[in-house]
Formats: C-alpha cells, sequence, structure tokens
C-alpha cells in the first residue's frame, strides 16, 4: 500500500477487494482538486464540500469502470466535479448567489500577482473542460499529479517534446478561450496560476462536515445495496484528509502577521556590508509577503511596489541576483521577478532585457516561465515603442540568445524563435517586409499559431488596416496555411455586434480587401467554425440550428455549392474531443434533419482528406461515408482515405 502506486493500481485494488486502504490514499491525492474545483464552479463553500462527497461516492461506485479507462483519473474527477456542480446550480437555483459569492469567495490568488487570474477562476473549469481530452489529460496530469514532461511522456507512450510541445499548444488554446471571456493572460501568468490552483488542498473544515454528512447517512445503512454501502465507506475516508499542509501553511502566514518594520529599513541600500545573511533572507521573504498581499491587504502590497520602484537601477539588478541565488520558494522568487524587472524595463528596456539574457544563472532561467514572458513582453513593448533599437539589439545578442540552454523537452532554436515572434509585432503592419525578414526562419505549425495570436492581442490596430498581416501572411506561409491565418481576421470586429447579422464580421472583411478565391472560402470556413464551435459546446440542437444560418447566409454570398462548403466547414471544427465528433457524425447522417444533402458529406471527407491527421477514427469514417452509398464522388474519397490508412 505505498502512496507510489498509479491510480489504476490504486482503482483497481479498491474495486476488486473493497478494502479502505487504496481508496484513502486516492482522497489523500485529489481531495484538494475535487473540492477547488467544485468551489470556483459554484462560489459557495458548503455546496462544494456537498459536491466533493458526491463525486468521491460516484469514484467509488465506478472504480473498476474507471480504472479500465484510458482517461487519466485527475481528468475524470475534473468532468464528474464539473457535471455535479452543474446539477447543483440547476437544482437550487443560485446562478445570482453563485456571482455574489465568487465575488467575495476567500480563493488565494496565485503568486503572479495578476488581478485578471481572480476574474477568470470562474471560468477556468468550463474553459479546461473544453480543450480536446488529450491536452486536458496533459494539463491535468501536469499540474495536479505535478509530473515532468518525461514522466508524462512514459505514460502515454510519446516523445517528451512531443508532450512540452503539446502542453504548450495547450495553455495557448486555454489562453484564447478565456481570451474570448476578455481576460487577457500571459502565458506565465497562465502557468504560475495553475501551479497554485491545481494543487491546493481540501480546506480544514471539509472533513468534519463530510463526516457529520457521512454519520447521518449510515443510519439507512441497511436499506441500501451492497455497492452502495462500499461507496459510501469509501467517503468516510474524506475524514481522514491530512491537514499538514493547511498547518504549515497557517504557521507561515501566523509568523508573518508580526513583522512591522518597514521594507525600506531593511533593503538593500540600508544594509551594512556586516549584516547578516538572516537579515537578507528576511527582507527578501518580507517583500514576496508584501507583494503577494495584492488581493488580501493592499496597502501592504502597494507600499511593497512603491518600494521597489523607488530603487535605483543597480539596486534593482541587484536585488534580482540576491533573489535567484536565495533560499526562497520558486513561487516567491517568480513574484519578486516580475516586480523588479517592470519599473527597470520602463527606464530602460534594452538594460532589462541584458540583465535577463546574459545575468540570470541558467538553471533558474531554464524552468522559470515568468522569465520568458518577461523577455518576450519588454522586447514585445521596446519594438512597438522603437522598433529599429529592438531590431538592432536582437541582431547584436543573436548569438547569445541562440547559446542559451532550453527547457527539457524544448526545439533548439526555442528562445530565438519566441523572441523572434515579439520582435515582429513593431513590424508586420507598418513594414511587413522586415517582418518577413524577421519570421522566416521560424517553423510554419508554430508561425501558424503566433499570427492567430497576434490577432487576437492587436485587435484595434487591425481594424485600421490588416494589408500588412495579410502580406506576411501570403509570404511565408503555404497556400492552404495561410487562408487559414487570414481567416482569423474574422475576429477582427469593424462592424458593430448585431445579433441578426451573425456574420457581418466576414462581410465587412470581405468587401474591405482584394482576397483570391482559396482565401474567400478560407474566411467563409473560419466564420462558420467560430460558430460552430460554441455552439457543439450547447447541444446538437443548437448546432443544427447554426448550421442552417450559416447555409443561408452562404447562399447570399458565394455562387458555391453551400452543402460543400457547410461539410468543409464541419471538418474544421472537428475535434479529438468525442462529444464534437459524435455530433457532427450525427449531423451527417441524419443530414435531411438540417437540410443537408450528400455534397455536405463529400465537402465533409474531401476537408478531411487534405489534412496531416483526419481528426477521426476510421469507423466512424466508415459510418458516415455508409449514409452516402448512393454517392460515388463520397465513396471514392472515402476510399482513398482508406488505402491511405492501409485499409
Amino acid at each position: 500500500m505505498q502512496d507510489s502506486e498509479s491510480d489504476r493500481e490504486l482503482l483497481g485494488r479498491y474495486a476488486a477487494s473493497g478494502g479502505n486502504a487504496p481508496f484513502r490514499i486516492l482522497v489523500d491525492r485529489y481531495s484538494g482538486l475535487v473540492f477547488h474545483t467544485a468551489q470556483r464552479s459554484l462560489g459557495d463553500p458548503s455546496l462544494a464540500q456537498d459536491v466533493s462527497q458526491r463525486v468521491f461516492v460516484s469514484l467509488a461506485k465506478k472504480a473498476a469502470q474507471v480504472a479500465r479507462s484510458d482517461a487519466p483519473l485527475p481528468s475524470w474527477l475534473h468532468h464528474a466535479t464539473l457535471l455535479e456542480a452543474k446539477a447543483v446550480l440547476r437544482s437550487e437555483s443560485r446562478h445570482v448567489r453563485r456571482k455574489e459569492a465568487l465575488m467575495n469567495a476567500p480563493i488565494d490568488p496565485p503568486d503572479s500577482g495578476d488581478s485578471a487570474w481572480h476574474d477568470a477562476l470562474p471560468h477556468l473549469d468550463a474553459a479546461i473542460d473544453s480543450l480536446p481530452e488529450s491536452d486536458r489529460h496533459v494539463l491535468l496530469l501536469h499540474f495536479v499529479n505535478e509530473l515532468t514532461f518525461s514522466e508524462i511522456a512514459r505514460r502515454v507512450g510519446r516523445p517528451a517534446a512531443a508532450v512540452q510541445k503539446q502542453s504548450r499548444r495547450a495553455l495557448e488554446k486555454l489562453q484564447q478561450v478565456l481570451g474570448r471571456k476578455g481576460i487577457a493572460l500571459t502565458i506565465g501568468a497562465l502557468t504560475a496560476g495553475l501551479t497554485t490552483e491545481m494543487t491546493k488542498a481540501s480546506p480544514v473544515l471539509l472533513a468534519p462536515v463530510l463526516g457529520a454528512s457521512i454519520g447521518k447517512t449510515t443510519t439507512t445503512v441497511f436499506a441500501v445495496k451492497k455497492t452502495t454501502i462500499a461507496a459510501l465507506s469509501a467517503t468516510v475516508l474524506l475524514c481522514g484528509v491530512p491537514l499538514a499542509w493547511q498547518q504549515t501553511r497557517i504557521g507561515k502566514l501566523e509568523a508573518r502577521i508580526a513583522d512591522t518594520v518597514p521594507l525600506a529599513e531593511l533593503s538593500p541600500r540600508s544594509r551594512s556590508a556586516g549584516s547578516s545573511g538572516h537579515s537578507h533572507v528576511s527582507y527578501l521573504q518580507r517583500l514576496a509577503r508584501d507583494l503577494n498581499a495584492r488581493e488580501s491587504d493592499v496597502p501592504r502590497y502597494v507600499s511593497a511596489v512603491d518600494h521597489v520602484e523607488s530603487l535605483s537601477n543597480d539596486e534593482l539588478i541587484a536585488l534580482a541576483l540576491e533573489m535567484v541565488a536565495s533560499s526562497l520558494s520558486f513561487d516567491d522568487k517568480e513574484t519578486i521577478t516580475g516586480h523588479v524587472f517592470d519599473p527597470l524595463a520602463k527606464r530602460d528596456p534594452e538594460l532589462a532585457l541584458d540583465v535577463l539574457l546574459k545575468q540570470i544563472p541558467d538553471p533558474y532561467r531554464g524552468k522559470s516561465y515568468r522569465l520568458s514572458d518577461l523577455m518576450n513582453g519588454i522586447l514585445r513593448n521596446h519594438s512597438e515603442m522603437n522598433p529599429h533599437a529592438a531590431m538592432a539589439w536582437f541582431e547584436k545578442n543573436l548569438d547569445t540568445i541562440r547559446s542559451i540552454p532550453v527547457p527539457e523537452g524544448s526545439h533548439a532554436g526555442w528562445r530565438e524563435t519566441e523572441l523572434r515572434h515579439f520582435l515582429s509585432y513593431g513590424f508586420i503592419l507598418s513594414d511587413p517586409k522586415q517582418a518577413i525578414a524577421i519570421l522566416r526562419p521560424v517553423p510554419s505549425d508554430l508561425l501558424d499559431m503566433f499570427l492567430n495570436q497576434f490577432v487576437s492581442s492587436v485587435e484595434p490596430s487591425l481594424r485600421k488596416d490588416a494589408s500588412g498581416y495579410i502580406e506576411v501572411a501570403r509570404s511565408l506561409l503555404s497556400e492552404q496555411e495561410a487562408v487559414k491565418a487570414i481567416g482569423y481576421l474574422n475576429g477582427v470586429h469593424t462592424v458593430a455586434w448585431d445579433k441578426s447579422k451573425p456574420y457581418a464580421q466576414a462581410e465587412a472583411l470581405l468587401e474591405r480587401y482584394d482576397f483570391t478565391e482559396l482565401e474567400v472560402s478560407g474566411i467563409i470556413r473560419q466564420a462558420g467554425a467560430s460558430h460552430f464551435e460554441p455552439a457543439s459546446r450547447e447541444s446538437i440542437h443548437k448546432l443544427r440550428s447554426e448550421i442552417v444560418t450559416f447555409k443561408t447566409w452562404l447562399e447570399t454570398q458565394t455562387p458555391g455549392n453551400a452543402d460543400r462548403q457547410v461539410g468543409e466547414t464541419l471538418a474544421q471544427v472537428i475535434s479529438s474531443w468525442s462529444r464534437t465528433t459524435d455530433m457532427i457524425t450525427k449531423i451527417l447522417t441524419e443530414r435531411e434533419t438540417s437540410g443537408l444533402t450528400d455534397d455536405a458529406v463529400a465537402g465533409f471527407l474531401g476537408a478531411l482528406e487534405q489534412k496531416p491527421h483526419l481528426g477521426i477514427d476510421l469507423e466512424t469514417l466508415d459510418q458516415i461515408s455508409a449514409a452516402a452509398a448512393d454517392s460515388e464522388e463520397v465513396q471514392a474519397i472515402a476510399a482513398r482515405i482508406n488505402k491511405r490508412y492501409n485499409r
């Protein structure tokens, strides 16, 4: 009965014997994840406790089934918690209460100090759940189980580099989902927030509440099935969740209350050469604590920020180097790093970049996303304010940039690629030819992802003129990929939103610029996909309604086959998330209900044929093609795909 046993082994032992010990370990591992996921969704600790109990009862009942599942346990628990929380909201009708409670809920902000994280919390779990299944699994294994990319790679049978790349892309997808909610988070802030939020333990008050609940339930124990008795018995184990983590945290907070010495009296400027190392550490600990008080003690936080901003450039640099070499926790170091380089970058961006590039030790730099985000952000701002100076700095330091070790699993040019992305911000719209020269060494798959990010972050500028962006996409990407990148411009709101005209943005875009026929098709498909994706998260009825609206609009915009274009658009939104695949399969096999013909199936399969990876399994493809057995075109495309995969 070792804690090193895998989740699947523990579930298997529990399902086979019904013994409490393996279930106790699982509760210990994941009670924090379940409780805090419920609290973020409900905003009410008491309701979160009820949901936690239900989820673990459900796990006990379904232990054998979950053990056989391919889904990692944290992913199963996360999804089960969201379902239970939604059921509570429906039955209790507490939507208003949820909003009020979330505003006052005692949810600790992450050490990133980014207030946007607090705004993200009510939407976080739904955003995670909206990711493709494989992305969600990797994120939860990394942030909940705290597995390295190498450890995840061994579990899933893939190279560590591929897992790390998938994790980064999953974070970017999560960033985009939250961005559509109006929440702007850097990848660094998102990483820091998930690191803190996903490893929270369950609160001290959870145990007695569950104990009382189970005590009441056992009065009717003889009236329920044997499997239910086993499930309830397993839930009693929640009362035994260790409290060491919470008690340690409380002790640290209490120890910090007593210090009232102003930071300036402990600062590097006031410490004499003979000062003890203890006062040095105390200063850094105090600074980290005060900077982390953004939500809990605003005056203390503001005082700490004012103190840091009062330091000279030399003092800021010395503070950064002392902090990196100190015994502070990694999270506290990340907090101080962001606040130290902010004033330095405002005064002298190239000095800040030089320190980050040349003076921070490699071991710390290699694991800090905050440093990466700082370099990217500072270079981007410098490029937008003084593009030619930023270009000169980059060229001067290119050899040094290339020599920096990269994190495990990243490709050799990762640092250079990131900096080229953000350097180009100052050129894409004003000097696209220079931007093309900067971005030409960037791999096309990363470039496509960057251009999507660029559109989201500079939307106001693109409203005025997107011709530079279009030129960059056409010059650096293949024709198909350029079409996709140009389609991202559908998200730029050039006209006022009108619910009765859902495709007005696409119409305005098509009228404003001179596009090729292929680009027009890409813009149209991207416009449809942007409506299909959210509809598929709601219900098949909503998706059907969007398809009908899209087809009607297509018939007014293009002389092409509207049904075929609907099928091509559905192929664009197909994903590894099983619900989306199931819905689209049903739409195509029962296409008459949506007013579609065999041409929609032909368009769908034809678009899949052009993809390097289908996005669906071959059995599903057979099911869809069989529904259009009378179409020679459909059968020909299906035969080519099957031949490609040796069937």
